[in-house]
């Protein structure tokens, strides 16, 4: 059956031309590209030689040939095994987290703060009479760590000046971050509380008596804010937790639900946050948080039965789980780093708590290349330190601009053809995921020399489906 002269079907094959197949790369290669050289002619680029392609989307052809024709003056390697540059990056990250050094924050964080009022700066209105009788300003936001600032993992940051428990009944520390580099006040619209932390009574009627010292410590998966009373040394500490909205409801395990789909895939890449709610392949709706807990599951007990069938003496607490995820889930780095997330999958999946990390796929990615003596690796950059260890240079950026696109662009090209009742009857098929996988080997050859008509299989499923 022949369409146009573009689109030819024979039996169990479709034949497309390559000008078409094209197109559906489009929109993603050429953000990706635009975001390089946007992030290359920043000043703290300067240095960066080479550009290192990884995960499924690095092994495209086409992706090599579009990146290589816009980006002259570097060097574009697409190391071996592309795809599984994160993948082995992650399980060498679970072993030897100390690898990274440092990180680039994302975010300003501070806590509110009564600062001394000054009229050069503030509205008259918000002037205040402290607890000491002074002129202070209200709801100030004091900064402790600034946006797109290095901070090293393990090493405190203190808080600026000096700060005291108020005279005037429990004090309470109030977390927040904020997207500006320098917020003046916790009421700013770009701010928002991200924790609390009691302090308790005033110890005496004096400064002394009363001043603490305040610092955030960024580390392997966490961040943790630590208040110390200077008159006798004790300390209280908080761990941010990024997960106290509940975001995630309970739902019934005896429901049958379909977790992968391309749109649920895409959705979750641009909007993944604690509250948001994604549909499935037969557009039934969860918690996106619940899909991958429930994905997290599957797989550990996947493995776990993969491995008893090949060798003799598997403990499943043997193992050690390195979960994945994008560098640009900002909802995620925001708000306390890993921490709080990896409790609760860990406790979703049945897992003791230090038998499961998380790891930036950008950092994962670097984690590994970094052993072909290169310093970047996917939209991330990082700088090999001498004894082999790594520290971010710019933070983890892009956008939902991965290979997933072009197969959502693929499979809407489908539903033009065969119709949207036809294609959401063949999600529900075993062969929908036949046709992905086939799609995915397809697209990785794919070149900008790539001419005539490209040939996809397409199940019969499909076919009878919409006969």
């Amino acid at each position: 059956m022949k369409l146009t002269d573009e689109v030819v079907f024979q039996k169990d094959k479709q034949r497309v031309s390559a000008k078409i197949v094209k197109s559906w790369f489009s929109e993603s290669i050429e953000k990706i590209t635009h975001h390089l050289i946007k992030l290359l002619s920043e000043r703290k680029m300067k240095n960066v030689s080479s550009i290192l392609l990884v995960g499924g989307y690095g092994d495209c052809k086409l992706v090599h040939d579009f990146v290589k024709r816009k980006i002259r003056n570097k060097d574009i390697i697409i190391p071996q095994e592309a795809g599984l540059a994160v993948l082995k990056g992650a399980v060498r990250f679970g072993h030897l987290p100390w690898l990274v050094t440092s990180r680039i924050v994302q975010s300003t964080y501070g806590f509110l703060s009564t600062a001394d009022f000054d009229a050069n700066i503030h509205p008259i209105q918000r002037k205040i009479i402290g607890s000491y009788g002074e002129e202070k300003v209200k709801n100030g936001f004091c900064k402790v760590v600034g946006v797109d600032t290095e901070v090293s993992i393990g090493k405190p940051v203190k808080a600026p000046g000096k700060c005291f428990l108020s005279l005037d009944g429990d004090t309470t520390l109030r977390i927040y971050t904020s997207s500006e580099a320098n917020p003046v006040f916790v009421t700013d619209v770009n701010c928002k509380q991200v924790g609390e932390l009691s302090l308790g009574y005033a110890k005496g009627n004096s400064k002394g008596e009363n001043e603490i010292e305040v610092s955030f410590l960024f580390g392997e998966t966490e961040i943790e804010v630590k208040v110390k009373m200077l008159k006798d040394g004790s300390e209280i500490k908080k761990i941010i937790d990024c997960l106290a909205d509940k975001g995630c409801k309970q739902v019934d395990p005896e429901d049958d639900i379909v977790l992968f789909a391309y749109k649920t895939f895409i959705e979750m890449r641009r909007g993944l946050n604690r509250n948001s709610t994604h549909e499935d392949i037969t557009g039934k709706k969860m918690p996106g948080m619940k899909k991958i807990e429930m994905s997290i599951r599957y797989l550990c007990d996947h493995l776990v039965d993969a491995l008893k069938k090949q060798m003799d003496g598997i403990n499943e607490s043997d193992i050690l789980y390195v979960i994945t995820v994008p560098g640009i889930w900002k909802w995620l780095r925001n708000s306390g780093m890993f921490q709080p997330v990896t409790s609760y999958f860990s406790e979703s999946a049945g897992l003791e708590n230090d038998r499961i990390k998380l790891a930036l796929e950008p950092e994962a990615a670097s984690i590994w290349c970094q052993q072909i003596n290169r310093g970047t690796a996917d939209i991330s950059v990082h700088e090999k330190n001498i004894d082999g260890t790594l520290k971010e240079i710019h933070k983890a950026s892009g956008g939902p601009w991965i290979g997933i696109c072009v197969d959502h662009n693929f499979i809407s090209w489908l539903i033009k053809i065969f119709g949207e009742t036809t294609m959401s009857r063949f999600r529900e098929m075993e062969d929908n995921f036949g046709l992905v996988r086939e799609f995915e080997m397809k697209k990785r050859t794919i070149t900008l020399d790539t001419d005539g008509l490209v040939t996809f299989r397409l199940p019969i499923a499909l076919r009878s489906t919409h006969d």
